[in-house]
Parts: structure tokens; C-alpha cells; sequence
């Protein structure tokens, strides 16, 4: 396995991203359609609109929504809100 170039090295500023703009960018950009969630996380940014409050708003539907046709299907269900460190909590 190789060692990345930058390894032990302050990051170069073209490198870095200016957090003021990207966390105002989440809460005004306009959702520019939806993300792609994939085993390593999500696959939008901010900066473009692919990843917004928009889209977590809709994660949490959809989570509830899967909640309630389960329930009416006859399944036991929960909905937990507060994500993984929710569930981690509860499930120990």
C-alpha cells in the first residue's frame, strides 16, 4: 500500500472549504434533486444543492412513511428519531 503524498503535511488551502459558506449553503440553497446514499456515506454537497436540510427532512419522512405501512401490515415497528446514536442507545 502506497503512502498518500500529503501524509503528515499541513493541507494546501486549495484543498480546504470554507465552512461559513458551506454550512449557509445547507440551509439556503435549494435542493437540486436527490442524494445518492451509498456504504460510505452521501454523495452530495451543500455547495450544489444535493445535500441540504431539504434532503435530511426527506430522509426522516421516509423513515416514518416505512414506519407506518409496516404497522399497517401487521408489523411490529418502531421509529426512532436522533439516527444511529439513537438506535445504538437503545439496542444495548
Amino acid at each position: 500500500m502506497t503512502t498518500h503524498p500529503l501524509a503528515g503535511k499541513k493541507a494546501p488551502a486549495s484543498m480546504l472549504v470554507n465552512v461559513p459558506e458551506l454550512v449557509s449553503s445547507y440551509y439556503t440553497n435549494e435542493p437540486k434533486g436527490p442524494v445518492a446514499f451509498g456504504t460510505s456515506g452521501h454523495r452530495g454537497s451543500s455547495f450544489d444543492g444535493t445535500f441540504n436540510e431539504h434532503h435530511i427532512a426527506a430522509v426522516g419522512l421516509r423513515g416514518y412513511l416505512a414506519h407506518r405501512i409496516l404497522l399497517q401490515n401487521g408489523f411490529k415497528s418502531k421509529n426512532l428519531s436522533g439516527g444511529y446514536r439513537t438506535y445504538s442507545a437503545v439496542v444495548k
